[in-house]
């Protein structure tokens, strides 16, 4: 394979039945083309095992320099500070940051993935909604430099910048155990999602080592959403023998577990200890103060768009790159040790 040469976008255009433009177009996203015409190119680029030459791309195409962010919720102050991380490394950069919000939806995604390769930018950061890979590896077979943010998606190769998500629940669940709590439930978020996926795997491991019973009942798969807390929370705190302590796997569904409790005249922590993830700016200003997991989401997208601009400018070898961010556990009035 080492002294294979690769093809040309002629030989694509050949198998694929196009013309050589149509290629360009596709290769290059200097122009929308159809759906059938676009697939064919990629299935041909696939077969080939075509690999474009990013520095002679970088000479033909005048750079935009506009970048793409897809985030799934901007209501969430977390992905808002991720944002603006992101947006000011754009800046002291030249370039400028084109936002969209998926709003949790895989055909929201989609659409913006297809707008800001069509537009173009000169590269995209994403937090994906889903494990689904075929049209984020679509990008990265075409040349798209891409960064895949704060939740990985098994099967892409492209770089990855996250947090260590199960070391933050490990620590969470440590520091409720060390406060004598037995009884700990979990509100995790969508379990299609890795982040979620491996938030719980850190609850499962020390609830294991500590020889801690899990109920069923005490694993309840939330939505990251506030809305998603009070529901969770109120299924929870209802319950014949309830948790005396819960994490909720995000602030904004940890805030809406403490207003369930509220409405239910279930008293924090006197009653129930409750620790959240992200530590947001609301999660300081809540009553009581909410006991969290903090995520460093600025830095989160700084480092995204910095790697992201090394990919455009070439100064990245191909091995894609894995930056995992340490968490750390900030004890607010949430959380109380418990009376034996």
């Amino acid at each position: 394979m080492s002294g294979k040469k690769n093809p040309t976008i002629t030989d694509i255009a050949e198998l694929a039945k196009v013309s050589t433009t149509t290629v360009s177009h596709v290769l290059n996203h200097t122009r929308p083309v159809s759906k059938t015409l676009s697939s064919r190119v990629t299935a041909a680029v696939r077969e080939l095992e075509y690999r474009p030459n990013v520095m002679a791309r970088g000479l033909r195409i005048q750079s935009s320099k506009i970048l793409g962010l897809i985030i799934p919720d901007n209501t969430n102050p977390f992905f808002g500070e991720l944002a603006l991380g992101a947006e000011d490394c754009a800046f002291r950069h030249g370039y400028s940051i084109l936002l969209c919000n998926s709003r949790h939806d895989i055909a929201r995604e989609l659409t913006y993935i297809s707008n800001l390769t069509s537009y173009p930018v000169d590269g995209l950061v994403l937090s994906a909604v889903s494990v689904s890979t075929e049209h984020i590896n679509e990008l990265v077979t075409l040349g798209t430099p891409i960064i895949i943010i704060d939740r990985k998606v098994p099967g892409v190769d492209a770089d990855v910048i996250l947090s260590d998500h199960a070391q933050g629940a490990r620590e969470a669940v440590r520091h409720l155990v060390q406060l004598g709590h037995k009884r700990i439930a979990i509100i995790t978020g969508p379990l299609d999602l890795v982040p979620a996926q491996d938030r719980l795997e850190g609850y499962q491991t020390v609830m294991e080592e500590e020889g801690l019973p899990v109920p069923e009942a005490f694993i309840i798969e939330g939505d990251f959403r506030f809305e998603g807390g009070q529901l969770a929370a109120q299924e929870l705190l209802t319950l014949n023998q309830p948790p005396t302590a819960i994490l909720a796997c995000n602030d904004m569904m940890a805030i809406g577990a403490l207003d369930a409790a509220r409405r239910l005249g279930i008293h924090v922590p006197d009653d129930v200890s409750l620790v959240g993830f992200d530590d947001i700016f609301l999660a300081s200003l809540v009553d009581p103060p909410l006991t969290t997991v903090a995520q460093a989401a600025y830095q989160l997208g700084d480092l995204a768009v910095d790697q992201l601009l090394r990919r455009v400018e070439g100064l990245e070898p191909a091995e894609t790159r894995e930056i995992c961010l340490p968490t750390k556990l900030v004890i607010r009035k949430s959380t109380a040790a418990r009376s034996q």
